[in-house]
């Protein structure tokens, strides 16, 4: 769990840095954060880009219940995501600090991670949610 830990904070470091095609599937959540990649008007296309994002409080709770917290990390990894391609295709990726969303996602997965890293069992059965990329980067 401790090379999990330190893979995602290793990744929240380097995907500022990394291009690529913004194209992925998957569910977007909503929230009051406006995405400025798409404006008012909203020109993208909603499966790439999001209206909004969740965005936890700096102290948000952690479920103890692995089908909760495979499900918060799920989201939060999808938000974290949206925020880092919002950040390199609408902003300068080499600004320090990161924009807000950036850094209060990737902080609340780091935490998700260090609950994992202190219970085996409840690392193990959210563990056995997770599919695709996300049950490997996890691992």
């Amino acid at each position: 769990m401790r090379r999990a830990l330190v893979a995602v904070v290793a990744m929240a470091i380097a995907l500022p840095a990394c291009t690529g095609s913004a194209e992925r599937s998957g569910s977007v959540v909503p929230s009051p954060v406006a995405d400025p990649a798409t404006g008012p008007t909203g020109g993208a296309s909603p499966s790439t880009t999001a209206e909004a994002l969740v965005l936890p409080e700096p102290d948000a709770w952690i479920p103890h219940r692995a089908g909760a917290l495979a499900d918060r990390l799920r989201i939060t990894a999808e938000a974290r995501r949206i925020a880092v391609r919002r950040w390199v295709g609408t902003g300068d990726p080499d600004t320090w600090p990161p924009p807000p969303e950036v850094e209060l996602l990737v902080l609340y997965e780091q935490r998700i991670y260090r609950v994992l890293a202190a219970h085996d069992r409840l690392a193990s059965a959210v563990l056995g949610r997770l599919e695709g990329a996300l049950a490997a980067e996890a691992r």
